[in-house]
């Protein structure tokens, strides 16, 4: 009996431990980390101007607005997790050679907006829009393209999907395909045991967002998109498996592209592979 009470005093330690540290992990991961924008257009030979509205329930974000000489359109530009409105400055002057104007977003938590938590794209959805609603009355009439990279990509799906945004077309760059397998994949890459510490953080991460995080699929978002879609993606990517990719390029029900980047990891594609990313985001905006 005493060795049954020692173990079971163990097991329950040992639970107690494991739900602590995924607790603390969650909170480290959903807590923004405010990274400042330290390029802006002008670095990349743009004349632009500082604009703020209201961004995920009603907190304000900073974006910046961008103009082209002769404008074919907008384009709405969303960074990843942990990043900042500057790490989209390379995709947007392909997007300003391309004669569109642009709108490079700071999510809540990031560069220049309020905010101090992420929900790698669940609540940022809110932002997109806020972001969509800004241009509509900037730019009466236009219906705006959607170009997100990682989380923003993510964003994006939810606020088409759920939230009844409205776009000319979406440019989506790795996406992940469910919060379950983004938050294994992290752990993997870290030598941590995913199972069964992904649900323990997913558990508890959406205890302090308030939001059911194994819900938060944009596999199942995909489906939702009525608009044309490009999905891009780098098969060296150690966040997300082509097999991913394919799944939810397949739930998208629109007229479609995937194009994929031989050698290329989780990074900005404009960055890592501008040749092949300007020839197959020319051709995909010739075809609307």
């Amino acid at each position: 009996m005493k060795r049954a009470r020692v173990l079971a005093a163990c097991v329950a330690a040992a639970f107690l431990g494991l739900n602590v540290a995924a607790y603390r992990q969650a909170r480290s991961m959903i807590r923004a980390n405010h990274k400042p924008n330290r390029q802006s257009p002008t670095d990349f030979g743009m004349t632009f101007e500082t604009v703020a509205f209201p961004g995920a329930r009603g907190v304000p974000v900073e974006a910046w607005l961008a103009r082209a000489p002769k404008s074919s359109g907008l384009v709405i530009l969303f960074h990843g997790y942990h990043d900042s409105k500057g790490s989209v400055l390379p995709a947007a002057r392909e997007f300003a050679r391309f004669g569109y104007d642009t709108l490079l977003v700071d999510f809540n938590g990031s560069g220049g907006s309020a905010g101090d938590e992420t929900t790698v794209g669940y609540v940022e959805a809110e932002v997109v829009v806020e972001a969509v609603r800004w241009s509509r009355e900037r730019f009466p009439g236009v219906r705006p393209i959607l170009f997100g990279a990682s989380m923003g990509a993510v964003a994006i799906l939810r606020a088409v999907d759920a939230l009844d945004v409205e776009a000319r077309a979406v440019i989506l760059e790795a996406p992940f395909d469910r919060m379950l397998c983004a938050v294994r994949h992290r752990l993997n890459r870290r030598w941590l045991p995913a199972d069964p510490l992904a649900e323990f953080l997913l558990f508890w991460g959406g205890v302090q967002t308030h939001f059911n995080g194994f819900r938060h699929n944009p596999v199942e978002y995909a489906r939702g998109v009525r608009c044309p879609a490009l999905l891009l993606f780098g098969d060296k990517d150690p966040n997300i498996s082509l097999a991913e990719t394919e799944e939810i390029y397949g739930n998208l029900p629109a007229a479609k592209s995937l194009h994929v980047f031989h050698g290329a990891a989780h990074q900005l594609l404009a960055t890592a592979r501008p040749t092949e990313w300007r020839q197959a985001v020319r051709a995909f905006l010739k075809s609307l």
